[in-house]
């Protein structure tokens, strides 16, 4: 899998402005995670709108969903995000231009 893939994921997954909106709502809480509907009060969304966003971020990998008892807790993919950021950061280096010329 070349690089492009990943990356393209992320950026379908926030290529609306209401994803963002999740994924902002979402960093400050990493650790836990939010609840479902939570998640929705505070973004004052209604559940099936914030429902079929998430299916779109969990799809390109920016969050994950867990179940815990009754409730869903939604967390950014902090893992996917990490390394598309350190492989991008890694192409600006003296060594990037080799790592790009190896994948492509």
């Amino acid at each position: 899998m070349t690089l492009s893939e990943p990356i393209a994921a992320i950026c379908s997954a926030l290529s609306h402005p209401k994803r963002v909106d999740i994924f902002l709502a979402l960093l400050p809480r990493v650790e836990n995670g939010v609840p479902y509907g939570e998640l929705s009060e505070i973004l004052d969304m209604p559940a099936s709108t914030l429902s079929f966003h998430l299916k779109e971020m969990e799809k390109g990998g920016v969050v994950d969903r867990e179940v815990l008892g009754r409730h869903t807790y939604i967390r950014p993919s902090t893992k996917e995000l990490e390394g598309v950021l350190n492989e991008l950061s890694g192409l600006c280096c003296p060594d990037g231009a080799d790592k790009l010329n190896k994948d492509y």
